[in-house]
C-alpha cells in the first residue's frame, strides 16, 4: 500500500470535514484590512497564553461582532509565526450551514486529522489504530485525541464558534469534553493550548466565565470581543473602507456627507461588522441627504434590521417567501439559485391553516425558471448570500451579480434564522416598529413570516413531493433532481407532524402512483443501479418510519393474504426486505407490524445470498450491509451514520417471531455453516450469543473443519460468563476438538483480538480471563494437538508468530530506508505491531497461569533461563530462518533488540 492509498484510506475511516474551507472563507472576509487583527497578537492577554502551557483563551461576544473573521487571523498567525509554526495544530469551525459541521464527531475527526499532519508522535497514534470498521466510533476519536494530546511537543487548539455546534451534542459532549481536556492539560502538564470564540450562550458562559464562582476555574484568559477599543477602531477601518470604495465614490457625497455617516453608523453599530455591512447596503443607493436622514432612523439591532427588510415584501409575495425561508429553515442540504427559482414557481394554496384537506401544489405556467431564480435576489437583499461552494475560491457574489449554476443560497448568518424562528411575541415588540414611521411593518406582515421548525419540515416536505409528482417533475427539473435525493430525509424530519403531511405522503407512497415509480427509476439511476426487482412503496414507509402508512399500505382492499405476505418479504433494488430496514431503524411498533402472521421472513434470501438475521448481526457491529459497498448513498440516514444499527429489542422481537429451525440457519448453502451464533460471536455481538442460546440455538453446531461455538468462544475472548453459560447451562463440551485436534483452551491463546482489547495497564486481561474461565470449567490443560503441542507449546508458537511479523516489520523499515521496498510490506503492516515486550509480557502470564492449573510443554524447549528469568527471545528468534546473516547484523535487529529490552 502507497503512502497517498493509506492516506486515502484513513481519511476514510476518520471521515472528516475540511475546515480549511471556513478558514479561506472567514480570511477572505477579513481581507480588507490587512494585519487587522495585530492588536491581538501584540495583547497581554494573548501574550501569555503563548507562554502558558495548558492555557485556555475564550473569546466571546455577541453575533455579528466577527469571532470567525478574528478566529482565522488567529490560526493563520499560528501558522505563520516563528514561534509556533513547528507546533501541531488543529482548527475547526462550527458551521450553521452545514449539518455535518454542527456535530460534535466531526470537530474530533478534523482534530484527530490536523494533529496527525503537523506531528510524527500523532501521526503514529493514528497509523497503529485498529481500523477494522468501516468508520471511526466517537469513542475511537476520543482515545486518539486524548493520546495525541498526551505525546510530547507543544499543540494549539483554536474552535470558532462552539455556540453553533448542534445543542445536544454541546451539552452533553463538547463541553464535558473541553472541560475535561482542560482538566487533563493541569494535572498531567500537557504542553497544549485552547482557544475558543463563541457568544456568551447561558450554558457556555456559566462553565468559561472566570468570574461565575459555581463552577471551577476553566479559562486561564477571557475577552469581550466587543469591549475592546482596539476592536472599535478595526470597524471604523472598516466603514473607512467601504465608504472610499468606488461603491460609495459615485453617488457625489460631500467630505461632510463621507464624516458624518461614518460617525453615525460608528455610534449605532454596538460593535458588529454584521451590522454595520447591512446597513451599507441600505445607503450605497443614496444621495448624501438621503443618507443623513435615513441615519436617523437606523435599526437598533440585528433583529430589526431583518424586520425592516421583509417589511418590504409586497404581500402578494408572503407565502412565496415564506415557502423559500422554511424550506432553507429545514433542509440539510443547501438549494441553488435554480432550486430556490423554482420553490417561487410554486402555488403555495395547500400552505393554508388546514393544508391536509388540499392537493399537491402545481406549478405557476405564468412565470419561467428562467426569471423565477434571479426573484429572490431581489425579493430578500441583505437576508440571503450567494456563494459559489464548489469553487476552490469559495466566491461569494452579490446579488445584483450574474447568477452561476454552481451558486448555493444560504442566510447571511445563522441570526436571521434565529430570527424567523423567534417567538411571536418577540416580533410583535421589535422597536423598529415603532421607528420606522414610513413603511412601518405592522405585526401582521411580521407575523406572516414567523415559523417552526415543525412547520419549516412540513414545508419542505410537500415542496419537495411537489416536485417529484409526475406532472410538475417536467417544469421544475432543478427542485426535482434535488428532490429526488432529499425528499426521504425531509419526510423523516416532518413525520412529528404527521397530520400534516398525511395525503402528500399517501399520494405519494401509493402503489399505483406513476411519480413515485418514476422517482425510483431516477433515483437508482443516479447510482448506476438499475437491475433488480423494483421498489415498493412499504419499502420506504418503513425507511422513513411511518407506522401509519406502513398500515395504510397493508390495508390496501387489493392486497390479498398471499399478496400481503409477498409485500412484507418483497426485495428493492438493494436485495433488501421491509423488514431489514425496520430492524435497522430498531423500530419496534413497525418491525411487530411487518412480522405479525408473517412465518417465512427468516428464510428469506438478502444481501447478496445471505439470510435476513446474518446481515442484522453485521449490521449490528457496525458493518455495511453489501449494497453499501457498492453506494453508500442508497442508505438515505441520518448525517452522523451511513447505516441503522438494531438494537437487542430488535433481535427480540424477530426471535418470537419464527421457528428455531428457521432462525438459526446457516447463511449461505454450500459454504461453512455459519449459525447466527456463529456470526454473532465472531462480530463480538456477546449480547446476541445470549439471548440466542436463550432462544434455543443449538450450541453443538459445527462447521466444515469441526470447529464448534465454544472455539469461537476461546478464539474471540469472549467474557467469562458466556464460557460459563455454555459449559454448565448448555452442556457444551469443554474439550471438544477441531479437525486439528485443538480443544478450546488452544484458541484462546491465539491473541485473534489483543489489538481491540489491548489495555495499556493490563494488556492480557481479557485473554487471561478466558483462560482461566475454560480451565474453572475443566478444561485439559495437557491437551495436545495433530502435530503433538501442548496447550503452552501452541501459546509459545504463537507468541513467535507475532514478534516474527514485528520482527520482519521493523527489518523492512529498515530496508526502506536504504531504498529496498519488498511488496509484502503492506501485508506486514497489517499486523498491529504493540511492542514486542509487552508480547513478551502476556506469554509469561499465560505460561504461568497454564502452569499453575498443570500444564506442561511437550515438544518446545522451557523459556526460563538457567537464572530462572523469562527468556522467551532465543527460541523466537531460532524460529527466524527467513533471517539473514546481513539482516542479523543491520540496524532493523538492532532496533528490535532495543524495542523489547
Amino acid at each position: 500500500m502507497t503512502s497517498l492509498e493509506e492516506w486515502e484510506k484513513t481519511h476514510e475511516w476518520l471521515s472528516p470535514t475540511d475546515p480549511n474551507v471556513n478558514q479561506e472563507e472567514r480570511l477572505k472576509q477579513g481581507s480588507k484590512i490587512p494585519n487587522h487583527a495585530r492588536w491581538l497578537f501584540n495583547h497581554e492577554s494573548f501574550q501569555e497564553w503563548l507562554c502558558n502551557p495548558s492555557g485556555f483563551f475564550w473569546v466571546s461576544a455577541s453575533a455579528g461582532v466577527g469571532k470567525s473573521v478574528l478566529c482565522s487571523q488567529v490560526v493563520e498567525h499560528l501558522q505563520k509565526n516563528s514561534s509556533t509554526s513547528h507546533a501541531a495544530l488543529a482548527f475547526y469551525y462550527f458551521d450553521y450551514r452545514d449539518p455535518e459541521k454542527e456535530l460534535f464527531k466531526k470537530f474530533l475527526a478534523s482534530s484527530v486529522e490536523k494533529l496527525s499532519n503537523s506531528s510524527p508522535h500523532c501521526a503514529e497514534i493514528l497509523q497503529l489504530w485498529d481500523k477494522r470498521m468501516p468508520r471511526a466510533s466517537e469513542k475511537d476519536l476520543v482515545d486518539i485525541l486524548d493520546r495525541m494530546l498526551a505525546t510530547p511537543g507543544r499543540k494549539f487548539v483554536v474552535i470558532d464558534a462552539i455556540d453553533e455546534c448542534r445543542k445536544s451534542e454541546r451539552s452533553d459532549s463538547l463541553l464535558p469534553f473541553l472541560q475535561d481536556l482542560a482538566r487533563k492539560s493541569r494535572q498531567h502538564s500537557w504542553d497544549i493550548r485552547i482557544f475558543v470564540t463563541s457568544r456568551p450562550e447561558p450554558d457556555i458562559k456559566q462553565l468559561f466565565d472566570p468570574f461565575n464562582k459555581d463552577t471551577p476555574r476553566l479559562v486561564s484568559h477571557c475577552l469581550r470581543l466587543g469591549e475592546q477599543p482596539e476592536h472599535r477602531a478595526t470597524i471604523a477601518a472598516l466603514i473607512d473602507a467601504d465608504l472610499h470604495s468606488p461603491r460609495f465614490r459615485g453617488l457625489g457625497w460631500s467630505n461632510d456627507d463621507f464624516n458624518c455617516i461614518k460617525n453615525g453608523l460608528l455610534a449605532k453599530s454596538e460593535s458588529m461588522i454584521l451590522w454595520v455591512h447591512l446597513q451599507l447596503q441600505e445607503l450605497d443607493q443614496c444621495t448624501g441627504r438621503e443618507a443623513r436622514e435615513m441615519l436617523l432612523t437606523l435599526p437598533a439591532s440585528l433583529d430589526h434590521t431583518y424586520a425592516r427588510i421583509l417589511s418590504r415584501i409586497a404581500p402578494r409575495r408572503h407565502r412565496a417567501v415564506r415557502a423559500v425561508l422554511e424550506c432553507m429553515i429545514a433542509t440539510e442540504e443547501p438549494f441553488t439559485v435554480q432550486e430556490i427559482g423554482e420553490i417561487l414557481l410554486l402555488q403555495f394554496n395547500y400552505l393554508d391553516d388546514n393544508p391536509k384537506y388540499l392537493p399537491l401544489a402545481s406549478t405557476r405556467n405564468s412565470h419561467s425558471a428562467e426569471r423565477g431564480d434571479l426573484d429572490i435576489c431581489k425579493l430578500l437583499p441583505g437576508l440571503l448570500k450567494l456563494q459559489e461552494t464548489d469553487s476552490s475560491e469559495d466566491a461569494e457574489t452579490q446579488y445584483h451579480s450574474p447568477v452561476e449554476i454552481n451558486t448555493y443560497v444560504y442566510f447571511i448568518h445563522f441570526t436571521v434564522q434565529e430570527y424567523l424562528l423567534s417567538s411571536h411575541k418577540d416580533r410583535f415588540t421589535s422597536s423598529a416598529i415603532r421607528l420606522d414611521s414610513s413603511g412601518a411593518p405592522s405585526a401582521l406582515m411580521l407575523d406572516a413570516f414567523g415559523t417552526s421548525v415543525a412547520q419549516a419540515r412540513v414545508t419542505l416536505l410537500l415542496v419537495l413531493l411537489s416536485a417529484l409528482d409526475e406532472q410538475n417533475s417536467a417544469t421544475l427539473p432543478h427542485l426535482s433532481h434535488y428532490a429526488t435525493q432529499h425528499w426521504f430525509a425531509a419526510a423523516k424530519s416532518a413525520l412529528p407532524s404527521y397530520s400534516s403531511i398525511a395525503l402528500a405522503l399517501a399520494h405519494f407512497l401509493d402503489p399505483a402512483s406513476r411519480s413515485f415509480h418514476q422517482w425510483v427509476e431516477r433515483f437508482y439511476e443516479l447510482h448506476s443501479l438499475t437491475d433488480g426487482p423494483p421498489d415498493h412503496p412499504l419499502h420506504w414507509a418503513v425507511r422513513i418510519g411511518s407506522r401509519e402508512e406502513v398500515k395504510r399500505i397493508l390495508s390496501l382492499p387489493n392486497n390479498t393474504e398471499d399478496t400481503d405476505s409477498s409485500i412484507r418479504n418483497a426485495l428493492d433494488k438493494n436485495s433488501w426486505t421491509p423488514i431489514c430496514y425496520a430492524a435497522c431503524n430498531s423500530d419496534l411498533e413497525i418491525l411487530s407490524d411487518l412480522l405479525n402472521s408473517n412465518t417465512s421472513w427468516a428464510t428469506q434470501w438478502v444481501d447478496e445470498d445471505a439470510m435476513v438475521l446474518h446481515t442484522l448481526i453485521k449490521c449490528s457491529a457496525g458493518l455495511a450491509p453489501f449494497h453499501l459497498t457498492r453506494s453508500r448513498s442508497f442508505w438515505p440516514a441520518d448525517v452522523d451514520s451511513e447505516w441503522g444499527t438494531p438494537t437487542l429489542d430488535a433481535f427480540r422481537s424477530l426471535c418470537n417471531s419464527a421457528s428455531v429451525e428457521d432462525l438459526f440457519a446457516p447463511d449461505i448453502l454450500g459454504r461453512s455453516p455459519l449459525t447466527p451464533l456463529f456470526n454473532s460471536h465472531s462480530w463480538m455481538k456477546f449480547e446476541l450469543v445470549e439471548l440466542f442460546l436463550a432462544e434455543g440455538a443449538d450450541p453443538d453446531t459445527r462447521d466444515h473443519g469441526g470447529f464448534g461455538i465454544a472455539h469461537m468462544v476461546a478464539k474471540y475472548c469472549a467474557i467469562p460468563s458466556i464460557i460459563h453459560s455454555l459449559m454448565r447451562d448448555h452442556r457444551v463440551d469443554v474439550n471438544m476438538v477441531d479437525d486439528t485436534g485443538r480443544t478450546p483452551l488452544f484458541h484462546a491463546c491465539e491473541y485473534i483480538r489483543l489489538e481491540e482489547t489491548w489495555d495499556p495497564e493490563c494488556p492480557a486481561t481479557p485473554i487471561l480471563k478466558c483462560i482461566q474461565a475454560l480451565l474453572e470449567e475443566h478444561a485439559d490443560p495437557n491437551a495436545q494437538d495433530q502435530n503433538g503441542d501442548s496447550v503452552l507449546d501452541y501459546a509459545l508458537r504463537r507468541v513467535y508468530y507475532w514478534l516474527d511479523c514485528h520482527v520482519k516489520e521493523i527489518m523492512f523499515e529498515d530496508k526502506e530506508k536504504r531504498g529496498f521496498n519488498p511488496s509484502t510490506t503492506s501485508t506486514l503492516r497489517a499486523v498491529n505491531p504493540v511492542v514486542s515486550a509487552s508480547w513478551l509480557d502476556i506469554a509469561k502470564q499465560i505460561y504461568d497461569l497454564i502452569e499453575r492449573w498443570g500444564g506442561r510443554l511437550n515438544r518446545l524447549e522451557t523459556p526460563h533461563g538457567s537464572d530462572g528469568k523469562w527468556s522467551a527471545l532465543k527460541p523466537g528468534l531460532s524460529s527466524f530462518p527467513w533471517l539473514s546473516q546481513e539482516d542479523r547484523a543491520s540496524d532493523g535487529l538492532e532496533m528490535y533488540m532495543k524495542r523489547i529490552q
